[in-house]
């Protein structure tokens, strides 16, 4: 058995995975995180974010690829044969309406039996009945037209120098749609099973390695491992995931009372030092993986100084955000408005 602490690559990998199943995933790595050129990466905890940008943009390549294909197969098909174009592209309507329609029914038979008399529900499901209706109709009109195109549209000839020439619109025959069916089927398998295979290789450790081939990548490179983390009100990490909910570790300081009932008698002033605070914080996670206990031990845990800063005052860090900041600049200092720093830990450090 294959235990997850022995594999360094395990987080990477998983997150590359994600580039090649969840296309909406996909879409908001390359767009939020390599597309913005404006805003710094966020900190990659226990994972590397060049191969997982990598893997986005095989991925995308691969997606858009398929679409190219399937378009200009169709393109030629309504050049060469547009009464059969007509016909496949209104029974692959059908193929996506039908299970819409189920849906459909599903709802309003739910509507009749259990949510009958709540407000709105009838106006949304009449909504969605029309627009399920017209596409139907749509679809069904196509599939008509085109077919009697097929059956009928060979008795109209027009005469060419003396030969008998079938006029462009009404060009096709069954058969003509059934090779149309079978080239989309083609190219869907084909990059299919380009994509299975791309999905394999991330077994490979080889196809996880940080290679930065261009500038935008090494900025990335450095970014995601850099001390200074900076943020903004609107949105702090892009890419970091979604914000489901948030918390405060603010506490109240005040001194030990012998007495429960004795009112609490807070500190005038802190009874420690900032940098106290965060050396012995670090030195009690970093103990972590020392630790005998197997509910508590963490295997190869790493505490690093992390520089949180405010974006409206990154303009005087400059210097140190475009390249290593000096140690003097990232060590432990009072915590103010404009720049707070944390302990970062990980249990599976970058891949480097």
């Amino acid at each position: 058995m294959h235990h997850l602490d022995d594999d360094p690559y395990v987080a990477t990998r998983r997150i590359c995975a994600g580039a090649y199943l969840d296309r909406e995933f996909r879409r908001r790595i390359l767009r939020d995180i390599y597309a913005d050129r404006v805003r710094r990466v966020c900190p990659s905890y226990g994972f590397d974010l060049i191969p997982v940008i990598r893997h986005a943009w095989r991925a995308w390549s691969l997606d858009a690829l398929r679409h190219a294909l399937l378009a200009a197969l169709l393109v030629a098909a309504f050049v060469l044969s547009p009464a059969s174009a007509v016909t496949v592209v209104g029974a692959l309507g059908l193929y996506y309406v039908i299970p819409a329609l189920g849906r459909l029914a599903t709802d309003a038979w739910a509507y009749l039996r259990h949510r009958k008399g709540v407000p709105g529900e009838a106006a949304q499901l009449g909504y969605r009945a029309r627009y399920v209706f017209y596409q139907v109709l749509g679809c069904a009109l196509l599939i008509s037209a085109a077919g009697l195109s097929l059956l009928g549209g060979r008795a109209a000839f027009a005469l060419d120098l003396g030969r008998r020439v079938v006029p462009w619109p009404v060009r096709g025959t069954l058969l003509d749609a059934l090779l149309i069916v079978a080239g989309l089927l083609a190219v869907n398998v084909t990059l299919a099973i380009g994509r299975q295979a791309a999905f394999q290789r991330l077994r490979n450790p080889v196809s996880l390695q940080p290679i930065v081939p261009s500038h935008r990548m090494k900025v990335i490179d450095l970014q995601q491992f850099h001390p200074f983390s900076v943020y903004g009100n609107d949105e702090p990490f892009v890419g970091s995931g979604d914000n489901i909910v948030t918390w405060s570790f603010a506490q109240r300081l005040v001194h030990a009372k012998d007495d429960p009932d004795e009112p609490d008698r807070p500190f005038s002033k802190p009874p420690f030092s900032t940098r106290k605070l965060i050396r012995t914080l670090g030195d009690r996670i970093q103990s972590l993986e020392r630790s005998r206990h197997p509910e508590t031990k963490l295997q190869n845990l790493k505490v690093n100084h992390r520089v949180l800063l405010d974006g409206i005052y990154a303009a005087r860090f400059l210097p140190d955000l475009e390249g290593p900041p000096s140690k003097d600049t990232i060590r432990p200092s009072s915590s103010t408005s404009r720049c707070r720093e944390t302990r970062c830990t990980s249990s599976s450090p970058p891949m480097r």
